[in-house]
């Protein structure tokens, strides 16, 4: 098969999965969660797996490969699995495949940063024309921390300490922040040449701050409450300057290319605003820790529903399909 073709497959794939993500949340309900955990697997990873990969003229190496031939069935478990309670040894199956899924995609990740490592040194790796494709490797590494947190949810199984809800919430979030945010700030500054000229510095700053405040937001959850703290405002920081970039830069670069994918943009960069927003009100205010009682201002079904809503259906999933578009429309 050709490069195009392994490209164009997961893309294929994923609008398959969005149908069958909307069916199987309407049969079984589960809020805003459920949703942005059953579009994680069958939209948002094949959606973020091709942009990962269609720079890349050649045939795509062999974790890619079988991440997409796995994709089918991990699209098709994404439903299933929600369907089980806790426990069931079906649910922890289909989380499982999906395990191996994010364990494959960070393979490939693995592999782009060697590779380039490589061609030009440690230095050449984070030199400012590779922070896109940096950014792309770090959502591609930290995917499997999202699938090993779902799998002890779905498992019923407490992780480090933390029982529900923060078990399945920091499966969402590293699906979404920590897989797809880094992703589509890679492919924006590849598409658009954000790390060149009049938004260079900003958009190498808003990258490399939030690829660095997503692990450090997670330790922050299993130390202190200052050192959480302290990431999740550096994140919405990052987070926020990258608003700005897909608000006010990338929808006019996009528009020749394709309207739609312009609006897109400016939906994602508006939503992304006001769930930085909630992160950094939620982060001063209350704490996501083992001891934490969530007192505060904000609800945890409020972050749920707003911030977490926001992030997977605003930001994260209008981004990647307006990339799309705009990658069909440059290919």
């Amino acid at each position: 098969m050709s490069a195009e073709r392994w490209v164009a497959a997961p893309r294929v794939l994923a609008a398959f999965g969005i149908l069958w993500s909307l069916a199987w949340w309407s049969k079984l309900g589960g809020g805003v969660l459920v949703l942005a955990l059953m579009l994680a697997p069958a939209v948002i990873v094949p959606l973020g797996l091709a942009l990962a990969a269609s720079a890349y003229p050649s045939p795509p190496p062999l974790a890619y490969r079988a991440a997409v031939v796995l994709l089918p069935v991990d699209v098709l478990a994404s439903g299933v699995g929600w369907a089980l309670p806790p426990g069931h040894r079906d649910a922890f199956l289909c989380a499982a495949v999906h395990l191996v899924v994010c364990g494959l995609v960070a393979l490939y990740g693995l592999g782009r940063l060697v590779g380039r490592m490589r061609e030009g040194g440690l230095l050449g790796v984070f030199a400012a024309r590779s922070v896109p494709e940096l950014a792309v490797d770090v959502g591609l590494l930290l995917l499997p921390i999202g699938g090993v947190w779902l799998l002890a949810s779905r498992a019923g199984s407490p992780l480090l300490g933390f029982h529900e809800p923060i078990v399945t919430l920091t499966a969402a979030h590293f699906h979404y922040a920590g897989f797809a945010a880094p992703v589509i700030l890679g492919c924006a500054g590849r598409a658009f040449a954000l790390a060149e000229a009049r938004t260079a510095l900003p958009y190498r700053i808003a990258t490399l701050t939030v690829c660095a405040a997503i692990p450090l937001t997670a330790i922050g959850i299993t130390t202190t409450h200052a050192v959480e703290a302290t990431a999740a405002v550096t994140l919405a920081c990052g987070m926020l300057v990258a608003c700005a970039l897909l608000v006010a830069v990338v929808p006019r670069r996009a528009a020749p290319r394709s309207r739609l994918a312009a609006a897109l943009f400016v939906v994602a960069g508006a939503a992304l605003l006001g769930t930085m927003a909630l992160a950094a009100t939620f982060a001063l205010t209350s704490s996501a820790g083992r001891s934490s009682t969530f007192s505060g201002p904000l609800s945890v079904q409020t972050m749920i529903d707003l911030h977490g809503g926001g992030n997977a259906l605003g930001f994260a999933l209008c981004a990647l399909v307006a990339l799309t578009l705009v990658d069909r429309a440059r290919s």
